[in-house]
């Protein structure tokens, strides 16, 4: 016996055994055991490489960890954090992280915390963005509102014409002041405006009354919501459901849809009024962001943009305890705030 060295070893995949009609030559019966101790020592080789890369790599980086906003994180020397969600964020049962604090040496760049998101819109620098996660918003009346993502390119590449990039916010909190979503029991579109959501006077009270009062900064930014909605009008009287879907656009503030909050029908025409929603994860899995409070901590109903249908008089929304059902349309109820960034597709 002797010893078996070997200087530069070589990797292959395949060896080499004997066969039967083979002699029992040494050469023979060591070329297994040869390749099989050369592929040991090159895999040996590479791992003792490797092991010292890594070595330098770690002397190189010192890592800090914590808790930011309920999310566990590491942070490199430069201050750079990488975030790991928790089981409640990924299950968005989460309140949510002030990306204006998280992000504040990021912000600190920009001329507001609403330019730096327009502008991770567009470029697409959208990690360590959840759902829940907001920045807040004070209006000029004296209201504030944390503005939550709703979903994180939710309802990217849709549309008649495509969407790049987009983020979706929704206030936590309701609006203070009670509102009706119309002035009688109709649900119905016009003439002019078919799709009853536009139609309505919660959309005209939403833009006339809500939206002047958001600070310009937020304003800058906000792009229309393009969906193939529901439309609900006839000149030869009042109809008790949808009768087509048109491409329409949500512009500046709106409420979202049964189908987006729901996801599935849920008391509005079958098939017309769900065509073109799809559920938000803010809404996903867990009733916690359907409910709703005011400023002052109670619980609050809610309108939703979708006509009831079986009838021309009530309207879907969501009630104080998070179930979702149907109100007369001249109830007063509340109403939350959402608008869209998002980035056109190239």
């Amino acid at each position: 016996m002797k010893d078996y060295t070997v200087s530069t070893p070589e990797f292959l995949d395949t060896i080499q055994i004997t066969e039967t009609t083979d002699t029992n030559h040494a050469d023979n019966i060591n070329h297994a055991p040869k390749q099989i101790f050369e592929n040991t020592l090159y895999n040996k080789n590479h791992l003792d490489a490797l092991e010292t890369a890594t070595d330098e790599l770690d002397s190189a980086a010192t890592y800090t960890h914590g808790i930011s906003g309920g999310i566990p994180y590491l942070q490199d020397k430069s201050g750079v954090r990488i975030y790991i969600p928790s089981h409640d964020m990924l299950e968005h049962q989460s309140d949510g992280r002030n990306l204006a604090d998280i992000f504040n040496a990021e912000i600190a760049k920009y001329d507001d915390e609403w330019s730096w998101m327009q502008d991770r819109i567009e470029v697409g620098s959208l990690k360590n963005l959840f759902t829940c996660d907001y920045l807040p918003m004070a209006c000029s009346d004296g209201n504030s509102f944390d503005m939550q993502i709703m979903g994180v390119n939710t309802y990217k590449k849709y549309g008649d014409t495509e969407i790049g990039n987009v983020i979706d916010f929704c206030s936590r909190t309701v609006h203070p002041t009670t509102v009706q979503f119309n002035t009688t029991n109709n649900n119905n579109g016009t003439s002019a405006k078919p799709n009853p959501f536009l139609a309505s006077n919660l959309k005209t009270w939403l833009d006339g009354t809500v939206y002047p009062t958001l600070p310009a900064t937020a304003k800058a930014h906000i792009k229309a919501k393009r969906i193939y909605a529901e439309t609900r009008y006839s000149a030869s009287g009042a109809l008790t459901d949808d009768n087509s879907v048109a491409w329409t656009d949500y512009t500046q503030l709106w409420v979202p849809s049964a189908k987006e909050v729901t996801g599935s029908l849920n008391a509005g025409t079958q098939y017309l009024s769900e065509l073109g929603y799809v559920q938000y994860p803010y809404f996903a899995q867990s009733v916690h962001n359907r409910v709703k409070y005011n400023a002052d901590g109670a619980r609050c109903g809610w309108w939703l943009c979708t006509p009831r249908s079986g009838g021309s008089t009530s309207v879907v929304y969501v009630g104080a305890g998070g179930s979702v059902g149907g109100h007369n349309a001249s109830n007063a109820d509340r109403s939350v705030l959402c608008f869209r960034y998002c980035a056109y597709a190239q």
